[in-house]
């Protein structure tokens, strides 16, 4: 007598030779060895295995099958089970063919079943789907309408109808088709995924998403409406959801493609750069000649500042798909990344010689020219881009920057204003309100709106006196800024950033000012210093602050990553530290553990952590001798109060700083310090410290 563990163990080895010879089977089937196959199979437990839900589902899971295979599995264990030359098996056999990506050998044996049973309407599907595969299209409608003929109210055919027409851009009738399928069989679920593909092709995703979530509660192991939904969510922005559906797409059917390649995607989305390498290189897996894949791998690595990798994922990219313009931008922005500035351009310029049309290459062909300091060049790139594409927002701003770097003018202003409108910019808020554009601010109940960076409205709160002679404003201004501007400006009205008063007639961002107030030169720039000040509370808080030598020198050295470049790192400034650490006190506000270390090395006190509103900024940097700053939002409140500043520049620095000069006609008591070469801050520091050398000396 067999004992349940002996039942259960043979069940096993039953279950592991089938798991064991399914691949083979598989291979047979795929090389046309039927015969072979069907021996093989009708010697395994593998008809049992697949005549229940479960059991499949652990197969497919553990052999990693797709939902086609494990499709053709079936159609074989239906093939195997009925008597031979009859007109359901020769059916059966054209089914398998189909399946295996033989249409040809599937025509002929539909057809010789069709010869025995002309109405056999599986058959027919069977042959118009073979007809479809082999580019035969007319003929498999034809086929279609005849079965359509026998069966009027076949749903399957009205579906294969739909898909059919589908291909032939037919949407209309093929969505007619689809609909009258489902009238039909309400359960039909293949008719109702590809209503879901075509709504999503249209940009209808709610419609999409509502499509492939009732295809899936009729069939939940559909791994291509997942996969669907997924990309609809995906493009909804929706990407938790989405990777939601990848996830379970992806166990369901481990190596499908496109589930790993959108997952990383999302990922990518949602700042998880690891979680977008791990799909991603899943996806490598399954398909390492996918161009798409290399392309996604590549943005996360830059976006992970892994740029000479990322380089090298997108020359991959280039060598599978040539065509394809986008792996240049990308590879031009990554050498960007590198500061290799050189390279980027030579790449951008390959990308237009190759597409001349591919005027992004030219936008950030022209901020790589602008880090070399190269403005004329840039400019003539930009004017090129508006011979393609007039009025060209991104070229007209990116052109502005040149311009203003040479100098304020009315054109490069004007120019400037662009900014507002381009496609990557985030629009500011209207509140109702038109913008002034040209018009004159004369007579205006005005709404002055906060934009870009605290430098940017430092910059520009010099306008605020010469505004409020010729109209009546309201200006935004931020929660960490309001006890600077209201000691600065006490008359002035103020609002929240998110905030707008009532009865107001437009309104202009910070940064348009000067063209409103008109200065169109170096001379009309309103340069009189200070025109902020600290609050008395801020500017007596510092006054008895601890700080050691005759003078006392504040340094920040580094700001926001973007724009690169500009920030120092700590190590390049132990020179400095080194001669001057007994005067030294450090403004920075967020000093990292490498910074805490390097400044406790020196005993610089680390004033800046004690910063929370810029008044109180502005009352500590009023009571220092000296300013040493990066180009920063320090560098233009140091400025705006009159104090000694020493601002240390990259090579190709913002437009407010200009060409070449080593003084600043926006503020008076500013001294710049420019790197000579990209990236080499030592001849800067060396010069700086020979300034504070030489104001030592009496």
């Amino acid at each position: 007598m067999a004992t349940k563990s002996n039942v259960k163990t043979a069940a096993n080895a039953a279950q592991s030779n089938a798991h064991a010879v399914t691949p083979d089977i598989l291979d047979m089937v795929g090389s046309g060895k039927l015969n072979d196959a069907v021996r093989i199979f009708g010697r395994s437990n593998l008809g049992a295995i697949l005549d229940n839900a479960q059991s499949t589902a652990r197969l497919a899971s553990a052999l990693s099958l797709t939902a086609n295979q494990v499709r053709l599995l079936r159609v074989l264990a239906r093939y195997c089970a009925m008597p031979r030359n009859t007109s359901e098996h020769l059916q059966a056999q054209a089914e398998i063919e189909l399946l295996s990506a033989r249409p040809d050998n599937a025509i002929m044996s539909a057809k010789s079943c069709l010869e025995l049973n002309p109405q056999n309407i599986p058959a027919l599907l069977t042959l118009a789907g073979s007809l479809r595969a082999t580019g035969q299209i007319q003929a498999a409608v034809n086929t279609l309408e005849t079965a359509l003929k026998l069966q009027p109210d076949n749903a399957a055919t009205h579906t294969q109808m739909g898909e059919t027409l589908l291909g032939m851009k037919r949407t209309d009738q093929a969505i007619a088709a689809f609909t009258k399928a489902l009238s039909l069989d309400k359960a039909d679920f293949t008719a109702l995924f590809n209503l879901g593909n075509i709504h999503k092709s249209m940009g209808n995703l709610n419609k999409a998403v509502q499509a492939f979530t009732m295809t899936l509660k009729i069939n939940p192991r559909h791994v291509e409406a997942l996969n669907n939904r997924g990309a609809s969510f995906q493009v909804m922005n929706r990407d938790r959801e989405a990777i939601k559906d990848f996830d379970t797409a992806t166990r369901l059917e481990r190596r499908h493609l496109y589930a790993w390649l959108n997952k990383g995607v999302s990922h990518f989305k949602l700042d998880e750069m690891q979680q977008s390498l791990t799909a991603l290189e899943m996806a490598f897996a399954i398909d390492p000649s996918m161009p798409d894949i290399y392309h996604n791998y590549g943005l996360a690595l830059m976006k992970m500042d892994r740029f000479a990798e990322a380089v090298r994922h997108f020359d991959a990219m280039m060598l599978l798909a040539p065509e394809r313009k986008e792996g240049f931008l990308s590879k031009g922005n990554a050498l960007h990344g590198m500061r290799s500035y050189g390279e980027a351009v030579k790449v951008f310029q390959q990308a237009v010689d190759e597409f001349p049309d591919y005027n992004d290459a030219r936008i950030n062909m022209a901020g790589a020219l602008q880090e070399l300091a190269r403005h004329k060049e840039a400019m003539a790139v930009m004017d090129m881009a508006m011979e393609i594409q007039p009025d060209y927002p991104e070229a007209l701003w990116n052109k502005s920057n040149s311009m203003l770097a040479f100098g304020p003018s009315q054109d490069a202003w004007k120019a400037y204003e662009n900014r507002l409108h381009i496609s990557v910019g985030t629009p500011l808020a209207d509140f109702g309100l038109p913008l002034l554009g040209a018009n004159a601010p004369d007579g205006k109940k005005l709404l002055v709106q906060w934009e870009q960076r605290f430098g940017d409205v430092l910059q520009m709160l010099r306008y605020a006196p010469a505004l409020e002679d010729v109209c009546d404003c309201h200006w935004q201004v931020a929660d960490s800024m309001i006890d600077l501007f209201k000691a600065s400006f006490p008359e002035l009205k103020t609002c929240g950033l998110k905030e707008c008063p009532e009865g107001l007639d437009a309104r202009t961002p910070y940064t348009s000012l000067p063209l409103k107030l008109r200065t169109y030169s170096v001379e009309t720039i309103p340069n009189r210093t200070p025109y902020l000040k600290a609050s008395p509370q801020a500017a007596s808080k510092w006054k008895e602050h601890p700080g050691r030598g005759k003078r006392r020198i504040g340094i920040t050295w580094r700001g926001n990553l973007k724009p690169p470049g500009r920030s120092i790192p700590i190590d390049r400034l132990a020179p400095l530290f080194e001669e001057f650490h007994s005067q030294l006190v450090s403004l920075q506000m967020d000093p990292n553990e490498q910074e805490a270390q390097m400044l406790g090395k020196y005993s610089i006190p680390s004033l800046g952590t004690e910063i929370k509103t810029f008044d109180e900024s502005a009352g500590l940097l009023s009571n220092l001798d000296t300013i040493i700053t990066i180009d920063t939002a320090v560098a233009h409140l140091a400025g705006a109060l009159g104090r000694k500043t020493l601002i240390l520049l990259k090579y190709g620095c913002d437009w407010r700083w200009m060409l070449e000069r080593v003084d600043s006609p926006w503020y008076p008591t500013a001294k710049l310090y420019r790197q000579t070469s990209v990236g080499e801050w030592s001849d800067v520091i060396e010069r700086v410290s020979g300034q504070i050398r030489t104001s030592a000396q009496p």
